[in-house]
């Protein structure tokens, strides 16, 4: 996800993180930095927060909220 994409992201929306090696995982965004450069996510299923940065090797997708 592009920075552009990553500036349309707020807090409480799903989305999917995709791996390059296959794996994937879905949560739902609890906050960022000002400038998007760092994502903090809530993973599903009791797998915690996770904290994405700009360089990281992964793909966020955003999911069709569920509502």
């Amino acid at each position: 996800m592009n920075h552009s994409q990553r500036s349309k992201l707020k807090a409480g929306d799903r989305i999917r993180l995709e791996y390059p090696h296959g794996a994937a995982t879905a949560g739902v965004v609890d906050e960022h930095t000002a400038d998007y450069s760092v994502v903090w996510v809530h993973l599903d299923h009791g797998q915690g927060r996770t904290m994405l940065l700009a360089g990281d090797d992964v793909s966020i997708v955003r999911q069709p909220s569920a509502g």
